[in-house]
């Protein structure tokens, strides 16, 4: 029995390359996820990016360097599974992909990160955000690292999905109040939209 014949609502698309995806998991499913993160043991942790030093709270989950974490909720692997499946089939039919990376994110009011690229290097790499529980912070994506030119924005929304180039320059605001989880994936992706990154990023 497939999980995910549920109505695939809605896929927005923006010259961008921004994708959108709303209500495609079961509702029963969306409230397992955020269940999952109630007490999950994130660290203390600081970013990478350059001149970034802000400290935040969250769990490398699974690298293909390190393998899977112990502490990887059984969810994040429906998801991941979910996602290879069935979803990349909603933009690209004849896709291929490889899971590089799964970072789970903790925000709290005053937890801003900069606006960052997770890769800058590969063109075929993509990141794809989950929305984890019931909060705000919308995504906000940059013209480029130098700029604080808004070209587009994400709406935060429980068991929502983006999907973008890991080259995008892009930054999480921080809740109103409580805690915005999100899970952050890496994926070495074929696909034909790669043709239009060069342009696009220009």
């Amino acid at each position: 029995m497939n999980i995910f014949n549920g109505p695939f609502s809605t896929v927005q698309f923006d010259r961008s390359l921004v994708f959108e995806f709303d209500k495609c998991l079961p509702q029963w499913l969306v409230n397992i996820g955020e269940k999952s993160f109630y007490r999950f043991p994130f660290e203390y942790n600081h970013h990478v990016y350059d001149n970034d030093h802000r400290p935040f709270f969250g769990n490398m989950l699974y690298s293909t360097e390190r393998g899977v974490s112990p502490d990887t909720p059984p969810f994040v692997t429906i998801l991941v599974e979910y996602i290879q499946e069935e979803l990349f089939n909603k933009i690209d039919k004849n896709f291929n992909s490889e899971l590089k990376r799964i970072i789970v994110n903790g925000q709290t009011s005053v937890n801003m990160p900069a606006a960052h690229m997770d890769d800058d290097i590969n063109e075929d790499s993509w990141t794809l955000i989950y929305y984890v529980n019931d909060s705000n912070g919308d995504t906000i994506f940059y013209k480029d690292k130098n700029s604080d030119k808004e070209t587009y924005r994400v709406k935060y929304k429980r068991g929502k999905m983006v999907l973008f180039p890991s080259s995008f320059v892009h930054q999480a605001l921080a809740p109103s109040e409580e805690w915005r989880v999100s899970i952050g994936m890496m994926f070495k992706l074929k696909t034909k939209y790669n043709k239009y990154l060069k342009v696009v990023q220009q």
